[in-house]
């Protein structure tokens, strides 16, 4: 499937900002600094020109450790990518209930694809994210939660890393969680831990919508 995106244009606002020497890199001769503004609008459908996914290799990243936002880093690259003109395919494992994000998403629908998978339809998530990193349908799949699955017996590991192998070479892979397998931070290009230095939760805040679900 051939991503599309819209094509940008606007109005442009030069606006100066002063410094307070002179002399500092970028500034003119009255010690301003041009500062460009554009309004945006979508102005019509084209093929992309720019990100287009099929043109550069894709990677496989891991967001990983015991502090907050994994997903929402995940939910973020899933938004510019769907910005890019790119499709997107989410699968949530485990989750006991779709948090604000999935609500969020609905409104790019044509762009993004959410599937949550709990219980006794892990084993179809399993199946449809394959069918998704194989296809070549998508710039970007998500596999959020994917790292507890073993840790949970929801799948094993084996199963994880078969479908990063089964992964187009074009497809951005991100796989979130706690407790990543060596073997799966093996296979990744990008890791990043997420460590916790202080969280109010250990004031008594529970979790808030719109924040962490």
């Amino acid at each position: 499937m051939r991503r599309r995106g819209g094509s940008q244009s606007g109005s442009q606002k030069t606006y100066q900002r002063r410094k307070s020497d002179g002399r500092s890199r970028g500034t003119n001769s009255h010690g301003m600094v041009p500062v460009v503004c554009w309004e945006r609008r979508v102005v019509e459908i084209l093929p992309l020109q720019y990100g287009d996914a099929e043109a550069m290799p894709g990677y496989v990243h891991v967001y990983t450790g015991n502090g907050k936002g994994k997903t929402t880093a995940a939910m973020g690259l899933a938004l510019r990518a769907a910005g890019a003109g790119w499709n997107v395919f989410i699968a949530q494992f485990g989750k006991p209930s779709p948090s604000s994000e999935v609500q969020a998403l609905s409104r790019f629908s044509d762009r993004i694809k959410v599937r949550h998978y709990t219980g006794a339809c892990v084993e179809q998530g399993l199946v449809e994210s394959k069918e998704a990193l194989a296809s070549g349908d998508y710039g970007l799949v998500v596999l959020d939660e994917a790292n507890v699955g073993p840790m949970l017996e929801m799948f094993g590991v084996d199963e994880l890393i078969d479908l990063l192998d089964a992964r187009e070479a074009h497809v951005e892979l991100v796989v979130t969680g706690r407790y990543a397998d060596p073997a799966v931070i093996e296979r990744a290009d990008l890791v990043t831990e997420m460590r916790e230095v202080k969280h109010y939760y250990q004031q008594g805040v529970l979790a808030r919508v719109g924040i962490e679900r």
